[in-house]
């Protein structure tokens, strides 16, 4: 699985923000990071034919920006404009983009309550992010829930911990919600080796723990099976 992160950012190398999630991609295998600025000012323009080349070897592709003025920072445009311009080559290219996957991750200063219906914004993130979908539904992309994440500035240590697992898990899978992390981060647990586990009594209590872990897991997710199906009726 090969996964592009397109980065829209005036200066990403200054941001708190991109520059802990870049970290926190840089060990996953099969993902490319492009930072769109450093890009445009080293080539001057985009290479039209290098970047479809790109898009059509990867499996996902992410958009990943702040919200400046309830859009992505204009870079993006750009890109867009010279990559997905209308030549006689963008029937071909199209019908290769078919079926990948379109992303986006997206960091917000504001608190999540404001954009809602009610809210300061009196909008929600789906309405302000709603071209992307729209892109993605004619190029047939199967476009991914957004990955949001608002006021970075203000997490703590322990918050920044779970975002970290959080965004590596989208990364890998594509997917957002409680369930989905959940068995994200218990089969890296389980994946792991830890000190205390060479100690019997102590692994026993972490096998167990993992054990009560994933069955509270299962029991979760029946409930949003049958919440789903309820709906549906």
């Amino acid at each position: 699985m090969t996964t592009l992160i397109y980065l829209a950012h005036r200066d990403a190398t200054r941001s708190q923000s991109q520059s802990f999630l870049k970290e926190c991609a840089q060990d996953l295998a099969g993902i490319e990071w492009i930072d769109l600025q450093s890009q445009l000012d080293f080539l001057g323009s985009f290479d039209k034919v290098q970047e479809r080349q790109r898009l059509l070897r990867a499996d996902r592709i992410i958009f990943q920006f702040p919200l400046i003025w309830y859009q992505a920072p204009a870079i993006l445009k750009v890109w867009l404009d010279q990559v997905f311009d209308t030549d006689a080559d963008l029937e071909a290219f199209s019908q290769g983009l078919k079926g990948k996957a379109l992303g986006l991750c997206v960091t917000v200063g504001a608190a999540a309550y404001h954009y809602q219906i009610g809210g300061r914004e009196g909008h929600s993130l789906s309405d302000i992010l709603s071209p992307y979908h729209v892109l993605a539904r004619h190029f047939k992309l199967d476009f991914l829930p957004p990955f949001v994440i608002h006021q970075f500035a203000l997490k703590t240590d322990q918050e920044k911990a779970l975002l970290a697992v959080a965004y590596q898990h989208y990364l890998r899978r594509g997917q957002v919600g409680q369930v989905s992390y959940s068995r994200f981060l218990l089969k890296q647990l389980q994946a792991r080796s830890f000190p205390f586990q060479s100690n019997p009594t102590q692994a026993l209590i972490f096998e167990t723990f993992l054990g009560q872990l994933e069955d509270q897991i299962d029991e979760v997710d029946e409930m949003v099976d049958l919440a789903n199906n309820w709906e549906e009726d």
